[in-house]
């Protein structure tokens, strides 16, 4: 099966113990774009259940804006991910040629490019990260927890094309324990996908 889809994320952020940051930062940062696309297979258990994974990719982002007198920075966060996902689907509905899916799994992140700035409301300088080099702030591998519908519609005996609305949180955050900064990304996607029965 291939899929792909865009949508909507933002974040869950806790910053412990300097509550200004989280304040300035929920003040000026707002939802971004989320994509991604994917090639996998479905192993059916029976006429109902089925487990499917694969390899993905997929990146999530939020929008920063800072305007004031001594510094105005704007910029887009990105983390960008390959992706395994193990799902369950169970059937809910089907008639001849369509069928409802209800879908539930866990995907294992694992990070290829990352980068985020804002201001230090302190000091009202900029602030910048990225994944390269050994200074960087970001985990290297996070999980998921994903849940959804498919919908899919039987063209003939082989192929099908799907519609997937899903939607997505981080069960870890994106940085490191030591950064003391806990965000975990949310998302909300719609996806299409085609299928081939072998």
């Amino acid at each position: 099966m291939a899929q792909g889809g865009v949508g909507a994320s933002y974040r869950i952020l806790h910053i412990k113990p300097d509550e200004d940051l989280q304040t300035h930062k929920n003040k000026h940062e707002r939802s971004g774009l989320t994509f991604n696309y994917s090639i996998g297979v479905r192993y059916r258990l029976n006429p109902k259940i089925y487990i499917a994974t694969g390899l993905g990719y997929a990146s999530f982002s939020e929008r920063y804006a800072f305007h004031h007198d001594v510094i105005n920075h704007t910029t887009v966060n990105t983390y960008d991910y390959l992706q395994v996902p193990v799902i369950v689907g169970l059937r809910i509905w089907h008639s001849k040629n369509i069928a409802l899916h209800g879908q539930l799994g866990v995907v294992w992140n694992s990070l290829t490019a990352a980068q985020s700035s804002w201001v230090d409301p302190d000091n009202l300088t900029a602030v910048s990260h990225s994944n390269h080099g050994s200074q960087s702030p970001f985990q290297g591998n996070t999980f998921e927890g994903i849940g959804g519908f498919d919908l899919s519609y039987a063209i003939n005996d082989r192929w099908k094309i799907h519609l997937m609305p899903q939607a997505s949180i981080f069960l870890n955050s994106v940085y490191l324990n030591s950064t003391q900064l806990e965000q975990r990304p949310y998302a909300g996607t719609l996806n299409l996908g085609i299928s081939r029965q072998f």
